[in-house]
């Protein structure tokens, strides 16, 4: 027997067999005043079914659901003493509310007090029967009927779909609310204590389905906003308007200011924020300021490279050329200009500069400007020399190594948004792309693995407001007819032509051997303002390792923080009204 059958043989009708579909309870439907709504949802693949009205659930081999107790409505109970009347006129409601939501008043055991006591009888009705009650006594204790279902107060007042559905805490403000003429009003059961059951959003979701817009008003405090974010989740942020007001919550509104004041919050309601969506008022200063200033350059090295780019946070840079002619060399070169010039920090993963101190002894050298190795007649730095540049390093440069042996990309960002947490790192280095460790998904071709890697690569340097230089080999080696090879493009790099088309940077690092020259190919700039396509031709000074035009820089790139110290010693004697700050020291 299919599904189908089964579902059948339970008394459920049905017009279709498989998938899902909503149609008539046959426990509920022929006592309802809508007999032909739709109330039992069906998934007939699943087996199971869900009535939104009775709660008649289950499958065709469950055991039978939880069933809950119903109260019996007694509509004597609404015929209020003038005293019940009168203490809702204190609060602003008036009579004719009361009529209309059958408000009662009775008798009742309160456990608060271990005693009857007349008490106030909220009347929660769906359908037009009554599926539980919430009582007040005088004292302010209340109380629902055990074991009976709970569900939104004033559920039977939602007839309009396309109007907006106003959301509130308690019953009184939902009175208030319905007193001021938007009657499409809901309030919550057991209002925002922490731990509260929701079972109400559970039983009301698909009833709620089709409605178009709800206004969410709760209490400011703690519970008040925890309610406010669960009903915002589960109702659809882009459904849900928020009122704003100073006073506590409706009632005391409608108490204070009147009806008029209940509509005008309700009308001037805003719309929650949408997660992952920034507004163009979030960046309203940030665009003055492009107004007055324009368009900011980048970070610039004080080097001939500035006329073709500069550097800014946010970007992904992707550095080639023919394998040997330095890229690494002049991406370092690079990072010492911004380390000394811009007080950039940078974090390297670079394996292939190993060991480590090989790889800081030629930051040494581009640093101090002279030689750390000494020999050939170089002119080697002494021990001051090193050992200044080495303290100036250590609070500027970082190298990943992850201790598991974790070499993928997600390990290498994870390390990287350490520094940027920890020492506010503005660059990250990946050196070379073939050295990282390589997972593509089940099925996945390389094109599509390196497309999501690259996204992610971008991603980070947004979210971390850092600028992420990606080293990466050329495969695609053409030579030309003198034998030697052409300048490789990012079209060049294995894999994909996402290298080109997913970064906001390019260069090519190009060196002729012969004469010494080495040209920088800026083959991508994404965004006009930080600067423009074009080569740049440098020569490579062996024995600082830096890259210069129109002679060698020998100097250092810093001062020595003894001398800073003294400068600073005599400013602070000559002159001890200045204004100076220690900017300017690098230590």
């Amino acid at each position: 027997m299919s599904n189908a059958q089964k579902l059948i043989a339970l008394g459920i009708p049905l017009k279709k067999f498989s998938g899902t579909t909503k149609t008539i309870c046959p426990k509920c439907s022929h006592t309802r005043k809508k007999k032909t709504d739709p109330c039992l949802s069906v998934d007939i693949d699943k087996g199971v079914y869900n009535c939104h009205n009775c709660e008649w659930k289950g499958g065709i081999s469950d055991k039978p659901q939880k069933t809950y107790v119903r109260p019996t409505f007694n509509a004597n109970h609404t015929n209020l003493p003038d005293r019940v009347v009168e203490w809702f006129k204190g609060r602003g409601i008036k009579q004719q509310t009361l009529l209309d939501w059958k408000i009662g008043y009775q008798e009742e055991w309160m456990p608060q007090t271990g005693a009857k006591c007349r008490v106030i009888a909220f009347n929660y009705f769906l359908d037009g029967v009554l599926i539980n009650q919430k009582f007040r006594d005088g004292a302010k204790n209340f109380k629902m009927v055990k074991d009976a279902q709970l569900i939104f107060y004033g559920l039977d007042n939602l007839t309009n779909d396309s109007q907006p559905v106003v959301i509130v805490e308690g019953e009184m403000d939902a009175l208030s609310v319905y007193q001021s003429g938007h009657t499409q009003v809901l309030s919550v059961p057991n209002g925002a204590s922490k731990g509260a059951q929701l079972e109400y959003i559970d039983h009301a979701i698909d009833r709620l389905e089709s409605v178009k817009t709800f206004i969410i008003w709760t209490d400011n405090d703690e519970a008040g906003v925890n309610l406010r974010t669960e009903l915002i989740r589960r109702l659809g942020e882009e459904r849900c308007l928020l009122v704003k007001s100073d006073l506590k919550d409706a009632n005391e509104v409608l108490q204070k200011h009147g009806e008029t004041e209940i509509t005008r919050l309700i009308e001037s309601a805003q719309p929650a924020r949408l997660s992952g969506i920034i507004y163009t008022s979030d960046i309203a200063d940030e665009l003055n300021a492009l107004y007055v200033n324009g368009m900011p350059k980048g970070d610039a090295t004080g080097t001939e490279l500035d006329r073709l780019i500069t550097w800014e946070n946010c970007r992904l840079t992707c550095v080639t050329g023919v394998p040997s002619h330095g890229k690494s060399e002049f991406l370092d070169f690079v990072l010492a200009r911004l380390v000394c010039t811009q007080n950039w920090r940078v974090g390297y993963y670079s394996p292939e500069n190993y060991p480590r101190a090989l790889h800081v002894s030629k930051c040494l050298e581009k640093i101090v400007g002279k030689s750390f190795r000494g020999g050939n007649n170089y002119n080697r730095m002494n021990e001051m020399e090193k050992d200044n540049a080495l303290q100036f390093m250590n609070d500027r440069y970082f190298f990943i190594n992850p201790e598991n042996e974790d070499f993928t990309i997600d390990s290498i960002l994870v390390h990287a948004k350490k520094l940027v947490r920890r020492h506010g790192v503005r660059a990250i280095v990946i050196d070379p792309y073939n050295k990282l460790e390589h997972n593509l998904q089940r099925g996945e071709i390389e094109t599509v693995y390196i497309s999501r890697l690259l996204d992610k690569l971008t991603a980070f340097a947004q979210q971390n407001l850092c600028h992420v230089f990606l080293v990466a080999h050329p495969t695609k080696m053409k030579k030309k007819e003198d034998g030697t090879f052409e300048v490789p493009t990012l079209y060049d790099i294995s894999g994909s032509a996402h290298f080109y088309n997913k970064t906001d940077n390019g260069i090519s690092v190009y060196r002729d051997f012969d004469s010494g020259r080495v040209s920088i190919h800026v083959l991508k700039v994404k965004f006009k303002h930080i600067g423009n396509t074009g080569v740049q031709d440098f020569y490579y000074d062996v024995e600082t390792g830096r890259y210069w035009v129109g002679g060698a820089d020998k100097t250092s790139w810093i001062e020595s923080p003894v001398q800073s110290a003294l400068t600073a010693n005599e400013s602070f004697l000559t002159n001890t009204t200045t204004n100076d700050t220690d900017d300017d020291f690098p230590f």
